[in-house]
């Protein structure tokens, strides 16, 4: 049970950053809908702020996954998806069906992932803090 226990840090490390790195390569791939909707919303630059919004959500994850500064990953992460989800989910522009979605993903992606970005930086391993922070 101890060696379980003193695991789940790491554990959620690699989840967290897994998430993170699935949806950097998911929207690599899906890049096209997600600027059209960006221009919809009319964010300037939009297409550089895409790229550079990939390439962060990509390049912390894995920092996250090898735990390699992992807290500066989670602290750029923090405001990172803060943004992400004021811009992805703006309930608040919808009416019916589509604004409880948006509401839905909206609180889940704000509480969850944030949250689990802030429980990360009070749970890093303390070998890992000489070496990676």
């Amino acid at each position: 049970m101890d060696i379980i226990l003193s695991n789940l840090p790491t554990l959620g490390r690699w989840l967290i950053g897994f998430f993170f790195l699935f949806f950097g390569i998911w929207n690599t791939y899906h890049w096209r809908p997600t600027h059209e909707f960006m221009v919809q919303r009319k964010i300037p630059f939009s297409l550089p702020f895409l790229f550079f919004g990939i390439a962060v959500e990509t390049i912390c994850a894995l920092m996250l996954i090898f735990g390699f500064y992992v807290k500066i990953a989670a602290l750029v992460l923090i405001p990172f998806d803060i943004v992400a989800v004021l811009i992805f989910h703006p309930f608040w522009i919808f009416t019916g069906e589509n604004r409880r979605l948006n509401m839905v993903c909206f609180i889940t992606n704000l509480t969850s992932t944030l949250g689990a970005l802030i429980l990360l930086l009070n749970t890093i391993e303390p070998s890992s803090r000489t070496i990676f922070y």
